[in-house]
């Protein structure tokens, strides 16, 4: 999920806030696809609001035009197709205005989706804000409920975060900037105002609900322009949970100078929150719960005046943060910084790139089962006068079809199904995947004695009855050679031999799915099938 561009556009410090499903723990990413707005068109800069859910990608571009009018806005709806996202659909307001900036903030949970229009106008009332919902499970958009606001200049819809049957919404232009925060429940397939939250200490221009985000019964929202104690822009963030009484304020993060704009980008787990300051160059991380929360590690961008902390996500022991002016690479190039936890401390575990000049990378996270979702308004033109889109950064080697609830033949194992010895084999890769310093070798261990045959394919398939095991790749597959078992274990390439992706006739980056297919003939085994797999690999190779 993402939030507003309107800011951006505007020329204000630009909130991006996420609460996303991250199960990857920090490991080797490689760059897999780049995602483009439906309608390509320079000065759109898309990139500022991005969400991905599993299967579902939409990407918003909130100064797409619409004949003559301009900053319309819309969102492009990409759905999974074999290893990538292929678009599906342009999806458009049910009111197109010029400057309702319709996509300024887009968040997709299964299949729902929605979309804030923070300049939409409501009647006499301009710039009062929209949020529109919808049911991506069919063949085209369908649309639920348009939620308006109820104030000129309230920006409704800057920020929203969907969640558990809840919907929260920032509204930071509300009561003279004081912002607030608006949350709904879907009831009976109706969207109702479960609470409008407003802290009591907020102050005119603070901007609170630039940014917001959900996790169960858990709110964090962002005030970044609040000033503390003098020092102004110093910014804050306000953590809310749900109670029998309904929401209560019960933790408030300040930032410690001036123009820090902490709470610039929120992110929350079950027992974690990640709060941005990308004026000081900081993401703050904060532990607990139940109305007591401290913090645990504050993480300072690697490179000065790179607005690391622009925006920031967080899942288990991962942490990734966006820094969009980090020149390290390009000028204003921008990266996205992971850090893993380890020993009860926040680590550096790796730097991810697009390249370009001014793309701007980092502006806007999300993040998947091993996968990062990083916007960058810079992409394709740099700078202002540039496209902008997504970039699809995944982990090198991901196991599939792997572990005890597989609807294994003769039972399911650790890795694939059981065999005749007892075990489940296991598909192991190590070693470089770039083709042009192939040393990436495959290793099935758990095998019983005999031949192990090593497949290569273009796709994965449901887990689909193979013998004892199961059959886990599809498309078109290559059998890539044979080794014979030593010790429970074979391995390809063989020595002195050509590497995988010679033998996987491999010419160009891209996906590919690796699969171990062994004899197994003992008698008495299970089924009378003689042969079994392995779990699988879906690896990533680059240039």
């Amino acid at each position: 999920m993402n939030t507003t561009s309107l800011e951006y556009l505007a020329g204000a410090a630009a909130c991006l806030c996420l609460c996303t499903d991250l199960r990857a723990q920090a490991g080797d990413w490689a760059e897999t696809q780049r995602i483009l707005p439906a309608e390509l068109a320079f000065l759109q800069g898309a990139g500022e609001a991005l969400s991905v859910d599993g299967a579902r990608l939409v990407l918003g571009d909130p100064a797409d035009d619409e004949g003559n009018l301009s900053g319309v806005g819309s969102v492009s709806w990409y759905e999974k197709s074999g290893e990538l996202y292929a678009l599906k659909a342009r999806v458009r307001g049910p009111v197109l205005a010029a400057g309702d900036f319709y996509g300024s903030a887009v968040d997709v949970r299964g299949a729902r989706l929605a979309v804030g229009a923070p300049a939409q106008d409501a009647g006499v009332f301009k710039d009062a804000g929209a949020v529109h919902l919808y049911d991506l499970s069919g063949a085209t958009e369908a649309l639920l409920a348009s939620l308006i606001g109820v104030a000129s200049g309230a920006e409704f819809g800057a920020a929203v975060s969907l969640g558990d049957g809840r919907l929260a919404v920032g509204a930071p232009g509300e009561d003279g900037g004081r912002g607030a925060v608006y949350v709904w429940i879907e009831q009976a397939g109706a969207w109702n105002l479960q609470a409008r939250l407003q802290p009591p200490e907020s102050q005119p221009g603070d901007r609170y609900g630039a940014c917001v985000a959900l996790h169960g019964t858990r709110l964090v929202a962002g005030a970044p322009l609040r000033a503390i104690a003098g020092l102004d822009g110093a910014g804050s963030a306000w953590i809310h949970e749900l109670s029998l009484v309904g929401w209560q304020q019960v933790a408030r993060l300040d930032g410690a100078q001036a123009d820090a704009r902490l709470g610039s980008s929120v992110a929350i787990d079950s027992t974690r929150v990640v709060v941005g300051a990308p004026g000081a160059n900081l993401a703050r991380v904060w532990i607990g719960g139940a109305g007591t929360w401290s913090e645990e590690a504050s993480l300072v961008g690697a490179v000065p005046g790179s607005a690391f902390g622009a925006a920031v996500a967080v899942r288990g022991a991962l942490l990734a943060v966006g820094a969009p002016e980090d020149s390290s690479v390009v000028f204003r190039s921008g990266s996205v910084r992971l850090h893993a936890l380890s020993g009860g401390a926040w680590l550096p575990a790796g730097v991810l790139s697009a390249g370009g000049f001014q793309t701007l990378y980092g502006s806007a996270l999300d993040l998947d089962s091993e996968l990062v979702l990083g916007g960058a308004p810079g992409l394709f033109g740099g700078g202002f006068f540039s496209v902008g889109g997504g970039v699809v950064h995944e982990t090198r080697v991901q196991r599939l079809c792997s572990g005890p609830t597989l609807p294994c033949p003769c039972g399911a194992g650790t890795a694939g199904c059981v065999n005749s010895a007892g075990q489940s084999s296991r598909l192991d890769g190590a070693g470089a995947t770039s083709l042009a310093a192939d040393g990436f070798t495959l290793s099935a261990s758990g095998l019983p004695a005999g031949a192990c045959a090593f497949v290569q394919a273009t796709d994965r398939s449901a887990p689909t009855p193979f013998g004892d095991g199961l059959l886990c790749v599809a498309g078109t597959r290559v059998r890539l050679g044979t080794r014979a078992s030593s010790g429970g274990v074979a391995s390809l390439p063989a020595p002195g031999g050509a590497s995988l992706s010679q033998l996987g006739g491999l010419v160009a980056s891209g996906v590919r799915l690796y699969q171990a297919w062994y004899r197994d003939g003992s008698a008495g085994h299970c089924t009378p099938a003689s042969f079994n797999a392995s779990d699988a690999l879906r690896v990533v190779w680059r240039p």
